[in-house]
């Protein structure tokens, strides 16, 4: 996993901030940060914004697996399947990396469900 500042800053920008900076000195939102890492932490869990770090394909579709799932570089776009079951797509990876443990909880739920009826 690696953090890179300009997918830092495209995934902030997204959801309306601004970060700017160079190596030890990052500010966002006026805020000075001394790391990347800083900086990602501050947008996730003070300004609730997905932020992740860079993953490979291979590093996407092990976490995936590790969740009973599998990710499959389709061209131009990651699917997302369970099961044999296509569950999403996206053409940025970031977004299944967003995606997989909310499709873990939905799955979780419906099992739980299923039990109850």
């Amino acid at each position: 996993m690696r953090l890179a500042l300009k997918s830092v800053q495209t995934q902030a920008k997204l959801a309306g901030h601004e970060v700017s900076g160079t190596a030890g000195r990052y500010f966002c939102g006026g805020v000075r940060f001394n790391s990347l890492t800083e900086v990602t932490k501050h947008l996730n869990e003070i300004l609730k914004v997905s932020v992740v770090p860079d993953l490979t394909v291979k590093e996407v579709q092990q976490l995936a697996q590790q969740m009973g799932m599998m990710v499959v570089n389709a061209g131009r776009k990651y699917q997302i399947f369970y099961k044999g079951q296509l569950l999403g797509e996206s053409k940025r990876l970031g977004d299944v990396v967003v995606a997989l443990p909310q499709y873990k909880v939905a799955i979780a739920r419906y099992y739980e469900e299923e039990e109850a009826s």
